[in-house]
């Protein structure tokens, strides 16, 4: 056997993450109003970028437009507070955001900025920072970043890159669970220990509803340390980014996607009017080809014209996705958008997933802070799915609208058990176990017939 070193080469495939790739997937989870501060701010830090037509001034005007002589047949979440109207004068969506305490992602990115950290991850960190919902929880999973990456980062990485987001302020930010949050929140302060986990991960429902005996036994200690504990974790926040929320923030909502009437149905089409029209400089891209600069300077400038070419790929791939799944929804949901329907049909992520060829998580990115003016008024994409309950084909949505309706309508003083309920929704066609029937009063937040009960 011969031992001793060689020098060899050997030729291996691997994937590298896209930087256009990364831009695409946080351009798509972005909101109009997100996207156009987003493009502001490249504006400001990429001279090979230009606006075609002035972005801010053209918001302004489409407000004003949007928000005067149809307003009364747009859906009440969309209308304006009435002294705008009344003044005829209509905010900076920019400036509505720009008063008072940062917000959370502001927050956040900033932090991130302060922090060494190399790439893919310093990249993957501000992709979660975009997939964070209102109080702060993750909403999108290893496996499907994986997904969207077609495989180009891995599952340490991202893992990296939610510790790294998770020791960011708040405490509890980045979290994938309710107990993931707790935890994070008791080690920041140094006291997790084993008991504590087991609380947060066995027991919270048990500590929810006060069984300290039942608990301090299973665990092996007192009644006064698990209640003790007990006091600790209500003291902690489950929801770290709700502070964030300014509740007298009034939002103004647009249309993303257009409806065209056809003659079988509806043409989905982009809103380009609340969408950033970019191009790249004509001047600087002249600049370039001439060599009127010297060699440093055409360094920078082709780096800038890369970044600025990524952004614009991004932007019109962003408008392609949202206009092919508003189009697929259009297309399921015609006989509701005529208003020839009450309810719209069964429809879910992953039927639109697997039509358009796309993943369901970019589905699920699409449809979320998106809106689509129709018949009925403006409504977010993803209000438009709903999942099948039972063979009859209705879906969830109308079922709760059912049992709420229902509810609405009970004696308080005799209030309905949820065997009772299920029966009054199967006397309407709608076919519904007990159990099923709790599940969905739960998830309105709605208690049981022993806590709605009245005595007066």
């Amino acid at each position: 056997m011969r031992l001793g070193y060689d020098l060899t080469t050997e030729q291996s495939q691997r994937l590298v993450m896209s930087p256009v790739l990364l831009q695409s997937l946080r351009v798509l989870a972005m909101s109009a109003q997100d996207l156009g501060d987003y493009a502001g701010e490249a504006l400001l830090a990429n001279p090979m970028l230009e606006e075609v037509t002035p972005f801010k001034e053209g918001l302004q005007e489409y407000l004003r437009e949007y928000y005067s002589a149809d307003a009364p047949r747009r859906g009440a979440g969309s209308l304006p507070h009435r002294s705008y109207a009344e003044e005829g004068r209509y905010p900076d969506p920019a400036e509505q955001r720009s008063g008072g305490e940062q917000s959370l992602a502001a927050g956040l990115a900033e932090q991130l900025g302060m922090t060494k950290v190399q790439e893919p991850v310093r990249s993957l960190c501000r992709y979660l920072i975009d997939c964070l919902d209102d109080s702060g929880y993750l909403t999108v999973t290893s496996d499907e970043i994986i997904a969207l990456t077609n495989g180009a980062v891995t599952e340490a990485q991202i893992e990296e890159a939610v510790a790294l987001l998770q020791s960011f302020d708040p405490a509890g930010v980045g979290a994938r669970s309710a107990a993931e949050c707790l935890s994070l929140q008791l080690a920041r302060t140094g006291r997790m220990d084993s008991v504590y986990s087991a609380l947060l991960e066995e027991y919270l429902p048990a500590l929810s509803a006060n069984h300290i005996r039942e608990i301090a036994a299973a665990l092996g200690t007192t009644a006064a340390d698990i209640q003790q504990r007990a006091d600790v974790i209500r003291s902690l926040s489950p929801a770290p980014g709700a502070r964030y929320q300014d509740s007298e923030e009034t939002v103004y909502l647009l249309p993303d996607v257009l409806l065209e009437e056809t003659g079988d149905g509806f043409r989905a089409v982009i809103n380009e009017r609340i969408v950033p029209s970019l191009r790249v400089s004509a001047y600087y891209e002249s600049l370039m080809k001439e060599d009127a600069a010297d060699a440093e300077t055409q360094k920078y400038l082709k780096e800038r014209l890369e970044g600025a070419v990524r952004l614009l790929k991004a932007i019109e791939q962003r408008k392609e996705t949202i206009r092919r799944i508003a189009q697929c929804i259009a297309d399921h949901q015609t006989a509701f958008l005529r208003g020839g329907a009450q309810q719209m049909r069964p429809l879910t992520m992953q039927q639109v997933a697997e039509e358009t060829g796309v993943h369901v998580s970019t589905v699920s990115r699409t449809v979320r802070g998106k809106y689509m003016e129709c018949p009925a008024g403006l409504l977010e994409l993803r209000s438009f799915f709903s999942g099948k309950l039972g063979e009859d084909g209705v879906s969830t949505k109308s079922a709760r609208a059912v049992l709420a309706g229902i509810l609405k309508e009970e004696d308080r003083r005799k209030p309905y058990s949820d065997e009772t309920i299920a029966g009054m929704m199967q006397e309407r066609g709608i076919a519904i176990s007990r159990r099923t029937v709790a599940k969905y009063r739960g998830q309105m937040g709605i208690p049981g017939s022993s806590k709605r009960r009245r005595y007066s």
